[in-house]
């Protein structure tokens, strides 16, 4: 308390129930190409087939991992995730499939 003034001097901490998520990618209203660039384009050899404001669907090496776990591990959901490229006809398959490149599908 500052003498004689009756304030104090601690500023009241909000009281936080479990762990808080902080965004640090595109803001929501970013076009759905450039939040999808800002959540996934960091994957390895990533590449943008199409992007909606509901989903990101990418081609990129998995080294022998999923879709659901390259989705996850860059903060978001895995939809499907395909065998092949961008210019192939997609055959959807489970987002645990594991293969070393694949086309995966993420919600922004």
């Amino acid at each position: 308390m500052l003498a004689g003034c009756g304030f104090e001097t601690a500023i009241p901490q909000p009281q936080l129930d479990g762990p808080q998520m902080v965004a640090i990618d595109a803001p929501p209203d970013a076009p759905p190409m450039e939040a999808c660039i800002a959540r996934y384009g960091t994957a390895d050899s990533f590449e943008l087939c199409n992007a909606t404001p509901t989903s990101c669907r990418f081609y990129v090496q998995t080294n022998d991992s999923s879709c659901e776990a390259l989705c996850t591990s860059l903060g978001g959901t895995c939809l499907s995730s395909h065998d092949g490229d961008c210019q192939t006809t997609p055959t959807v398959r489970p987002c645990t499939n594991t293969f070393g490149d694949q086309v995966c599908t993420c919600a922004p």
